[in-house]
């Protein structure tokens, strides 16, 4: 969103540029266009940084994630979190991804699964990261997860494939849940989209 609107604003202007002569009321109102257009892309700015936890800006993808579980009542369910090879910070693009489908997994689990225990982990390698989550719950039919209340799902599969990576999901009903989630590191993947 803020790009197009960035895109409407740098029209708007080369119009203003091309135009030689304009009355003023025409070039009031374009003036006033222009300024909606800017102050709407501050403001769509604004809300993107927002929406990334302090944690994961100030202390890395592991504070973050171990910070989230930190907030959950762990009486009904024990989460362990595991992970390797992350002591540098990954791209910010990544980290964001990874903490938003982590939360969303999480999140899933505690409201439909049941379970009484879910791993974390996430694995940094040459190649790239390895996430797995993984739950004892009651499972669910991903078929049928995917025709009626599938929209979680394919948020996060949307996510993952942004970072050109794979996300599988195996399960059937009254086995738990595997999440696997691979992100690669050796492509270049552009933060801009």
């Amino acid at each position: 969103v803020g790009q197009l609107m960035s895109a409407a604003w740098m029209n708007l202007q080369a119009l203003k540029n091309q135009i030689s002569k304009l009355n003023s009321a025409e070039a009031d109102l374009l003036d006033k266009s222009l300024a909606l257009v800017n102050e709407s892309c501050n403001e769509v700015r604004q809300v993107s940084h927002n929406m990334m936890p302090n944690a994961l800006l100030l202390k890395g993808l592991v504070k973050a994630v171990q910070e989230f579980i930190g907030q959950i009542n762990q009486r009904n369910i024990k989460i362990n979190l595991t992970t390797e090879g992350l002591s540098d910070n990954l791209p910010s693009h990544i980290e964001t991804v990874l903490y938003r489908v982590i939360q969303e997994s999480v999140n899933n689990v505690i409201k439909h699964s049941k379970a009484s225990k879910l791993d974390i982990s996430i694995i940094k390698s040459l190649d790239g990261i390895d996430v797995m989550i993984e739950d004892n719950g009651i499972g669910f039919n991903l078929k049928n997860a995917n025709k009626t209340n599938g929209i979680g799902l394919s948020n996060i599969k949307s996510r993952i494939q942004y970072l050109e990576g794979t996300v599988e999901w195996n399960t059937s009903e009254k086995n738990g849940t595997l999440v696997a989630i691979f992100i690669p590191l050796t492509k270049r993947i552009s933060p801009n989209l």
